[in-house]
């Protein structure tokens, strides 16, 4: 064991050698990829759709539709994002911690949350984007009553 240690150096090569078999090519890593988004497309959608639906005519939430990747950024009223996250925790759902995409995790303006659809069923996804909507209208008309 104590000489194993000084003789491997990195990952598995074993699993690298059993990838290096099923990827083949470029091209068939591209159709792989081609297969993977499909799968996940429709995922996106519904979250997609869900915040066009709902603040779609805001100008104090905004988010990104990515053309690749498995996140949506999710720009809510600046000093809300950790209260939309601590909300939504106490609701049941759980969704990236408030500022996670930043470096050290520290987004000064509390105001980014990243989405991860890829994971959770279409059906729970619908549920739990009904209800991360539902919070982040809920804290965003807090915030705005009490800038007031």
């Amino acid at each position: 064991k104590e000489k194993m240690g000084w003789k491997t150096i990195g990952f598995n090569k074993v699993w690298q050698y059993a990838h290096a078999l099923y990827l083949q090519s470029a091209e068939h890593v591209e159709s792989i990829m081609k297969e993977q988004a499909a799968l996940i497309r429709p995922k996106f959608e519904i979250v997609l759709d869900a915040f066009d639906n709902a603040f779609g005519d805001s100008d104090t939430v905004t988010w990104n539709k990515p053309q690749g990747g498995y996140f949506i950024c999710l720009k809510c009223l600046n000093g809300t994002a950790k209260k939309v996250w601590s909300m939504c925790k106490k609701a049941g759902l759980t969704i990236t911690p408030a500022g996670a995409a930043h470096p050290l995790h520290n987004d000064d303006s509390d105001s980014y949350l990243r989405i991860a659809p890829t994971y959770p069923s279409k059906e729970d996804l619908k549920k739990a984007t009904e209800v991360l909507v539902t919070v982040v209208k809920i804290v965003t008309m807090e915030a705005l009553l009490l800038a007031k």
